[in-house]
């Protein structure tokens, strides 16, 4: 009957370690797409020629995101 107790729910034990596993992950996952990406010259030079910011992983995605909206209004307004 005692063992009936103890698997009511989660111990204290096991939601510290959830919460470390998710904080290490979050961190990671973060660290990873602000870091500055390793682009060759070649894919740089082609990209800032396109109006690409090359500066990390985030400006790379806002800038993409941005000409694709750009370039979608245009289609729209043709």
């Amino acid at each position: 009957m005692r063992r009936d107790k103890f698997q009511a729910g989660f111990g204290l034990i096991e939601i510290i370690l959830v919460l470390a596993v998710c904080l290490f992950l979050y961190y990671t996952i973060t660290k990873i797409y602000l870091e500055k990406p390793q682009i060759s010259r070649g894919v740089k030079k082609m990209l800032s020629e396109e109006g690409i910011s090359t500066t990390n992983y985030r400006s790379i995605i806002d800038t993409v995101k941005k000409k694709l909206n750009d370039s979608q209004t245009q289609n729209q307004d043709q």
